[in-house]
Parts: C-alpha cells; sequence; structure tokens
C-alpha cells in the first residue's frame, strides 16, 4: 500500500567514451556515476544496472515530488563531478525517466515501460534531464 517510484536513467552519448578514450575508460565511467549516484541515494532505495550503460532505481515509498527531487539531485550529482580519465575531466550527464506506482492501473512492466519512454523524452529535448510519464 506504499507508493514508490521508478526512475530509469541512460547515460549520456556513452558511446562516444569508448570510441574515444577505448572500453577500459567505458568501464571505468560506469564505476564513477554509480559512485556519485549511490551517494545520493537513500539506503532503501535499489540500483540495478539494466544493461550497458542503463540502470534503474526503484524509490520505495517515494511519491511523484519525492521521485523528481531525487531524480533531480542525482542529475546535478552527476553534472558537477566530471569523470576522471588519464588526468582529463570528462563531463558525464544522463538523462532520467520517471513513473510513479499508481495501484490498481500499473503492473512492474507498464511501470518500466513508462518510465523507459521517459527517458526518450529526456533525450529528445536535449539530455541531461528529468521527464515524469
Amino acid at each position: 500500500g506504499m507508493p514508490y517510484s521508478l526512475c530509469v536513467l541512460d547515460v549520456d552519448h556513452f558511446k562516444q567514451i569508448n570510441d574515444r578514450l577505448g572500453h577500459a575508460a567505458g568501464d571505468a565511467a560506469i564505476v564513477h556515476l554509480v559512485t556519485v549516484l549511490r551517494s545520493v541515494l537513500r539506503e532503501q532505495d535499489l540500483l540495478c544496472r539494466a544493461g550497458g550503460e542503463e540502470f534503474c532505481i526503484l524509490l520505495p515509498d517515494t511519491s511523484e515530488h519525492g521521485a523528481t527531487t531525487v531524480a533531480n539531485r542525482l542529475r546535478i550529482a552527476l553534472e558537477q563531478t566530471p569523470f576522471m580519465w588519464e588526468e582529463t575531466c570528462w563531463p558525464l550527464t544522463a538523462s532520467f525517466g520517471l513513473a510513479v506506482f499508481t495501484p490498481g492501473s500499473d503492473d512492474p512492466e507498464t511501470l518500466l515501460q513508462r518510465a523507459d519512454r521517459a527517458v526518450y523524452h529526456a533525450k529528445e529535448r536535449g539530455r541531461n534531464q528529468v521527464v515524469l510519464l
């Protein structure tokens, strides 16, 4: 009976990091991203790698307002903590999509689809944004 939200994030321009710097740098960028995200998330939040440069965060007991606040904190923390590779700072941002569970009308698959669509909207709007659907 508690509200919860799902956040899906996709690292912006991740392919360029792999192509320009190599896969070792791409792996290090993912580790950096996780470190930054964990520094902002609560203990009860669940961060999972969905694949490649896409991650899901389950935000238990989190309403629409709370999810938007958390996602914006994550976005800003990532933007303000550049990724260091071979003594050079590389900007690292992500696009965030949010969906809030609606009892009676959502199942986990529908929630994931809505959050995933929201990520695509964030990317279409210029990346490094939070979109709630």
